[in-house]
């Protein structure tokens, strides 16, 4: 069987416990996880890397979900 190439992903949420789970599931999946804590961060993490996936949460303080995608289409 080809083993695929992992993917790089982003997890956006301000919810620790999410953040730590998602992280958990991905690299036992193979796959990388970047997690930052606010839409800020995420923004952040948006401009200066490439992913391939992002797990947004859409309810957070400062820069919500919804605005963080908004922004980065």
């Amino acid at each position: 069987m080809e083993q695929k190439e992992p993917l790089k992903i982003l997890v956006v949420d301000d919810e620790n416990i999410v953040r730590l789970t998602l992280s958990a599931m991905f690299d036992h999946m193979g796959h990388a996880a970047e997690c930052v804590n606010d839409g800020l961060a995420g923004k952040l993490s948006l401009k200066n890397n490439n992913y391939d996936a992002a797990f947004i949460d859409m309810r957070m303080p400062g820069l919500d979900g919804m605005n963080l995608l908004k922004w980065s289409r």
